[in-house]
């Protein structure tokens, strides 16, 4: 998908799936693309061909029936286009945004000049990506669009636990859990100038409760507060 730059949820794969790993920090593009992933001898940066990699290791084909991997693929989907999309451009577009959260986390965690490689890019790519809806939308209504979509979204997935299931397929983690998880805990704390989606966020109690018991049981450590 055209908004989705970079994943953010191989570790979180890794974790929950309790896959063996070595995850190692690197600034360097030239030599080699980040992300990327290593195993024995295959190596990739393609986008496309890490994320199918990934979510093998998952190995849901062995646990789901046909039917239920489609499900969760829909899930994927859905949830990408839906939330996905406007945080994206919510943090890559919007000006303060920008230039208050997200330069400012590339500058003081990747040396100079890779911040200022990884933003460009980035930014070029977001930009790019916008340029698609210009002729019909300006920024405002557009997000102001697809903030409703997201809050819908939100909601459905919302209801989903409401029985109090411990992931979105019943009691079994999966690939769509890493996916929500990454983007709802990256998008609960980021210091956004503009906090419109994630005072939708935790509007919805259940799925807050669900982002913060896989924190508790797979990541102990996180920082609560954003740096």
């Amino acid at each position: 998908m055209f908004f989705q730059s970079y994943p953010v949820y191989p570790k979180t794969i890794v974790k929950i799936f309790k896959i063996r790993a070595v995850i190692k920090t690197a600034y360097f593009p030239f030599i080699t693309g980040i992300p990327s992933i290593r195993e024995n001898r295959f190596l990739t940066d393609d986008k496309t061909k890490l994320l199918k990699h990934v979510f093998k290791m998952c190995k849901e084909d062995l646990h789901f029936t046909v039917q239920q991997q489609l499900k969760l693929e829909a899930y994927k989907s859905y949830f990408m286009e839906n939330f996905v999309e406007p945080f994206y451009f919510d943090c890559w577009i919007h000006e303060t945004n920008y230039r208050h959260a997200i330069e400012t986390w590339f500058t003081n965690v990747i040396p100079f000049p890779f911040s200022t490689f990884y933003l460009n890019k980035n930014r070029a790519h977001a930009q790019k990506a916008f340029s698609i809806y210009t002729p019909k939308w300006n920024y405002e209504s557009y997000m102001c669009k697809k903030y409703e979509d997201a809050a819908i979204c939100l909601g459905d997935f919302n209801y989903l636990l409401k029985d109090g299931r411990k992931f979105i397929y019943k009691n079994t983690p999966t690939s769509i859990d890493a996916i929500i998880y990454s983007y709802l805990m990256i998008a609960m704390h980021i210091p956004l100038h503009n906090p419109t989606l994630q005072t939708l966020i935790y509007r919805h109690g259940w799925l807050v409760n669900y982002v913060n018991r896989i924190t508790e049981e797979y990541f102990p450590n996180t920082p609560s507060k954003y740096e």
